[in-house]
């Protein structure tokens, strides 16, 4: 991989650095931040957009291609919507969340004065009755036990309505091959748009490169299209991840993607399937530089590739995925190996054009 991947200490480093850095959809300012710090020696300019997008370019030849790598810096969370009498904090998602996931999780919020942490609580199994242990989890059932007795004593802290709230950030290294934590998705994509921007922007003169840390995508796709407008790419590439849905009680059909088994190139999401020019190109480039790969067809989710492919009059858009078990879920599950491939085939895709 040489400086396509690097060694895995050093991506376990920054992927480490990324997760941990809070970020919640519209509140992306911290991991903005690490990105930005990350790139700033290999780019010409960096600037932020309106809406809260990184964009840092680098410039090429005036008449050459102009190239978008992007990928979004939010990951799934809540916003404190209430503090009862008693000092506990109720909350709404931001973006796909599971409630029956967060229940006895640690959590943070992020105030004004610092970080507050304090833990998802609901009303205990011992004491529902009957028909209330058949019924599951809602967002109205949590709230969160920050240990304090008052409003008042919430509020001497920092917390108020508005305030964004993200699970706790685990990492772990497993067996030396799989990377555990939150938020996976999509800190992976992250990791791969600075590891190829730095890889190309020593490598490739021709081509102007615009590396694009797009926000709010779990809210709906939403910030890449004002990114998209302003830059005009000739090509885009959106990298983030894929649910991996090989698991014991789901049927094998629903998916081929794998994690361990190579990256995955997207033919298309929910909302459309994708420029088939590109798909080919890099599924030929994988073929011909020995790239592990697995080939994502539609599925339930979207990305910012189908926002990117319908901007101003269309941009020709590729989608290279990370298989992810357990996403949205508060810990995820990724193989460093389908990670370098990431990288490897973006970096070799964009050199050869």
């Amino acid at each position: 991989m040489g400086g396509r991947g690097g060694s895995m200490e050093k991506l376990e480093m920054l992927l480490r650095e990324l997760c941990i850095s809070f970020g919640v959809s519209g509140f992306e300012e911290d991991t903005r931040n690490v990105i930005a710090e990350k790139l700033k020696p290999y780019a010409d300019k960096i600037e932020i957009d309106p809406v809260g997008n990184l964009i840092c370019i680098k410039e090429g030849n005036p008449k050459g291609k102009k190239i978008m790598i992007t990928a979004h810096m939010d990951e799934i969370g809540m916003i404190v919507n209430f503090i009862d009498k008693n000092g506990f904090v109720r909350f709404r998602p931001l973006g796909g969340l599971d409630p029956s996931t967060l229940q006895s999780r640690y959590a943070v919020i992020k105030t004004k004065k610092g970080f507050v942490e304090g833990i998802i609580g609901v009303k205990p199994f011992y004491v529902k009755k009957e028909e209330e242990r058949r019924k599951p989890v809602d967002f109205d059932d949590l709230y969160m036990d920050l240990g304090t007795n008052s409003k008042e004593e919430t509020e001497e802290l920092g917390v108020k309505v508005g305030d964004p709230i993200a699970l706790w950030k685990d990492f772990k290294i497993i067996n030396n091959k799989f990377i555990a934590g939150r938020p996976l998705d999509n800190r992976i994509g992250c990791l791969v748009l600075i590891k190829v921007f730095k890889y190309i922007s020593e490598k490739v003169d021709d081509l102007s490169i615009y590396a694009v840390g797009s926000v709010q995508e779990e809210l709906g796709r939403r910030g890449i299209q004002t990114a998209a407008f302003k830059l005009k790419p000739d090509i885009a590439i959106c990298l983030d991840v894929v649910p991996e849905l090989k698991l014991p009680d789901v049927k094998e059909h629903i998916s081929p993607i794998k994690v361990g088994e190579g990256v995955s190139i997207g033919l298309g999401d929910r909302f459309m399937i994708f420029s088939r020019d590109i798909f080919n190109l890099l599924i030929k480039t994988a073929e011909e530089y020995n790239i592990k790969y697995q080939v994502g067809v539609p599925g339930t989710g979207g990305t910012d590739a189908s926002r990117l492919t319908l901007a101003r009059e269309g941009i020709p858009t590729g989608l290279i995925d990370v298989p992810v078990r357990y996403t949205h879920a508060p810990i995820e599950f990724a193989s460093i190996e389908d990670i370098k491939n990431a990288i490897k085939l973006c970096c070799t895709f964009i050199e050869n054009l």
